[in-house]
């Protein structure tokens, strides 16, 4: 009888804004791998890329739905393409040649589409710009005196797990 109690207890703490507010760490866990091997070995694993892709769409359509999360999707691919269309702009006027590869990673590329289904444009762009100035900080203050390139999909990873755990903590308030 005891277990019972218990039991039912358990069960009414559960709900929906409690598993949509865990559903989110999901992407999040998915996403600790690309920090931890692009910080070591400056590559991102495409298994990892895809478990972060599938964990977004199912954060946003459990959180949302499955329409908006495939609409957030599309406008950031779009955000994506025009990232990477001034990005070049730039590199032609600057160095007058265009190597996207050597300034702009593709798993850099593939993490911010993986993520995408997760939040709206404007979400996006803030968590791009957070992601950015962490990565110049990085560089500019634990990078001293060293050239070398910027694990950007490691610090976009790191800000969607700061992100993740300040949303989780407002719902929890």
């Amino acid at each position: 009888d005891r277990r019972a109690e218990t039991s039912a207890r358990n069960r009414k703490r559960l709900t929906p804004m409690s598993i949509s507010a865990f559903i989110w760490f999901a992407p999040a866990a998915a996403s600790l791998p690309i920090v931890v091997s692009d910080f070591r070995r400056r590559r991102v694993s495409v298994m990892w890329l895809a478990a972060l892709f599938v964990a977004s769409v199912f954060a946003s359509a459990y959180s949302e739905s499955l329409r908006a999360a495939m609409t957030h999707l599309l406008y950031g691919c779009t955000l994506a393409a025009l990232l990477m269309l001034c990005l070049a702009g730039y590199l032609k006027l600057r160095y007058r040649r265009v190597r996207l590869g050597t300034a702009f990673g593709a798993g850099d590329l593939c993490h911010i589409i993986a993520l995408s289904p997760l939040f709206p444009p404007t979400d996006l762009l803030k968590l791009l710009v957070a992601a950015a100035a962490i990565s110049l900080a990085w560089y500019r203050i634990l990078n001293r005196g060293r050239r070398s390139t910027i694990p950007f999909a490691g610090m976009i990873g790191i800000t969607l797990i700061c992100v993740t755990v300040i949303r989780f903590c407002m719902l929890c308030l």
